[in-house]
């Protein structure tokens, strides 16, 4: 009777289908250069594109050959290294297959030694890795190129969970002037928008969370970590992730293109403005006409009867009155036409002296004027009467800003312009009124803008900037609430006299 196999044998040919079967190649090879082939298993046909034969017999194909040669070297060091320390080896590496394909496989292997504990024989397993390979290595462009996109620094990302950031890039926090933690840490999104859009800026987050698609940007203000005010357009999404409904998107600072348009439209406001002062000039010019000529007869009259001397010097003073506004129209006209009228080498400083008498009668009795000038000052090139034009708009201004009384500084120095490297000859207007709110010292220069209800035509300042630009000259404005009010005007020096100035 014959005897039962034992549990759990195989028989070798049942053995030899189950290797065969194997994802993979089975082997043992000698452990030499060519790592020839003892023994191979059926995988090794759709691994390498070899039949078994092929492999084992000597001088057909080695398997050392089909490793590729950048790799051959290295894998051969790892597994004598292993070899020779006794442990199992595991490797990673390209083949080159039988049709020319290249494949990436996965070797774990260990040594058989001898009697003498030498290695006599190396078996182990190779299996084809080439589509979790590519799988890892596309993974791994796709995180480069989300980690490109995310940390470019062109624009902000952002991702909003529960109307508080989960994740901003590096972009994202410098454009609000806080770092990317300190961003993560905000309590609401809201935080960082102006409290005049935060409505409209919940709402848009509200509709988004309900499915409603946003194909529009949406425009608003935001607040810098230093409280400067910020214009911001933003592209967003909704979008599921992680199982929960965030906001994703791009946020781009536009305040300089916001300022930009502010400019363009204020220099077309000015371009309006002048056409009009033209046309008013040149009925104002006819009116003042009428009136020389009528206080022309009664100077004549008055010196035909001497009785009353003061009449005549009153008469006087209204001809020269009248003779300044007939310039001052021609100028607006001239202004209007985009040219220069007749221009001379100007000391700024004498020239706002000979104003002094017409400007104290202008400020009254509750006002004093005080001058000051720097010595030895370069000419500027302009109009005389464009600079009285800038002066009285200047000083009426200091004082309709002080109907109590006050002091009004009128000083002529050589200063250069914030952020300019141009000489400059700089005329400064002081007063010591309440100053000018911060909301509004923006808009000072814009046509027809004032804060003096029925008194003012909001063309004063206007005119100012207008004449200064003409000269290539520049107009900025200091004030502090309680503390008066400094216009500075900058008249550039003539490059044949800025290189002998000095400023501080």
């Amino acid at each position: 009777m014959g005897r039962a196999p034992r549990f759990g044998s195989v028989p070798d040919s049942d053995l030899g289908r189950l290797v065969d079967n194997l994802p993979g190649m089975a082997y043992r090879c000698r452990n030499d250069e060519e790592r020839t082939m003892l023994f191979v298993s059926g995988g090794s046909r759709a691994l390498t594109g070899f039949a078994p034969a092929d492999l084992t017999t000597y001088g057909m194909v080695s398997y050392a050959r089909l490793i590729r040669e950048d790799d051959r070297l290295k894998i051969r060091d790892h597994i004598q290294r292993a070899l020779a320390d006794g442990r199992d080896f595991t490797v990673t590496y390209r083949i080159r297959r039988a049709d020319g394909g290249e494949r990436w496989v996965w070797e774990q292997g260990r040594g058989v030694p001898d009697q003498h504990g030498d290695v006599l024989f190396v078996e182990g397993y190779v299996v084809d890795i080439t589509g979790r390979y590519e799988l890892a290595a596309q993974l791994a462009e796709a995180e480069t190129w989300n980690r490109i996109l995310m940390d470019q620094p062109l624009v902000g990302v952002y991702i909003i969970e529960d109307r508080r950031f989960r994740y901003v890039n590096a972009r994202f926090a410098e454009i609000f002037g806080r770092s990317t933690g300190e961003m993560l840490g905000l309590p609401s999104v809201l935080d960082v928008v102006d409290p005049s859009d935060r409505a409209a800026v919940g709402k848009s987050l509200d509709s988004l969370h309900a499915g409603r698609s946003m194909p529009t940007p949406l425009r608003f203000r935001a607040i810098h970590a230093t409280g400067r005010p910020l214009h911001v357009e933003v592209h967003r999404s909704c979008v599921v992730l992680g199982g929960s409904r965030v906001v994703i998107g791009v946020l781009i600072d536009i305040t300089d293109q916001i300022e930009s348009e502010r400019r363009a439209q204020h220099l077309q406001k000015m371009e309006a403005m002048g056409r009009l002062a033209a046309g008013i000039a040149h009925d104002f010019r006819n009116v003042l006409s009428t009136i020389r000529v009528t206080a022309q007869l009664l100077e004549e009259a008055s010196r035909s009867s001497p009785s009353n001397p003061e009449v005549a010097e009153d008469l006087r003073d209204i001809i020269d009155a009248v003779d300044r506004g007939s310039r001052l129209s021609e100028h607006l006209m001239e202004l209007s036409r985009n040219r220069v009228a007749a221009v001379q080498h100007l000391s700024l400083a004498t020239a706002v002296g000979d104003l002094a008498p017409m400007l104290r009668r202008i400020l009254g009795t509750g006002i004093t004027l005080v001058q000051e000038a720097d010595e030895g000052l370069p000419d500027v090139v302009m109009d005389r009467g464009h600079l009285e034009q800038i002066v009285m708009n200047l000083v009426v201004n200091a004082r309709d800003a002080m109907p109590q009384g006050g002091e009004v500084t009128v000083r002529v120095r050589l200063k250069r312009p914030p952020a300019d490297t141009r000489v400059c000859v700089c005329l400064e207007v002081s007063d010591t009124g309440p100053g000018v709110p911060a909301e509004l010292r923006t808009r000072v220069f814009e046509p027809y803008f004032t804060t003096k209800e029925d008194k003012g035509t909001g063309l004063g300042l206007t005119n100012v900037w207008t004449i200064a630009q003409s000269y290539g000259g520049l107009v900025g404005l200091e004030s502090e609430a309680g503390r008066g009010t400094t216009f500075s005007v900058y008249f550039p020096v003539p490059a044949a006299d800025a290189g002998a100035t000095t400023t501080d």
